[in-house]
């Protein structure tokens, strides 16, 4: 347990901000899956472009390694 009080509010912060992580890497899994899952071509690129927007930022955010980011966009362009 923190003892002082910026320990305590780091923990806090480190809290709240681990939580938006959580909620921001699951949108971007699901996105990748809506692209992966769509039907025709027209609902695949709309949701591919939805993807590619949410990696641009995952990687420009660190949420993800940009690499990481730039590789999935691409796989997901190959596949279209």
């Amino acid at each position: 347990m923190p003892k002082s009080r910026q320990a305590l509010k780091r923990q806090k912060t480190d809290r709240m901000k681990r939580q938006k992580n959580r909620s921001e890497l699951t949108r971007l899994r699901t996105a990748i899956k809506a692209v992966e899952e769509a039907k025709d071509d027209e609902e695949r690129q709309k949701a591919y472009r939805h993807a590619q927007s949410l990696l641009d930022k995952a990687g420009r955010k660190r949420l993800i390694h940009p690499r990481k980011a730039r590789r999935l966009k691409k796989r997901l362009s190959r596949a279209e």
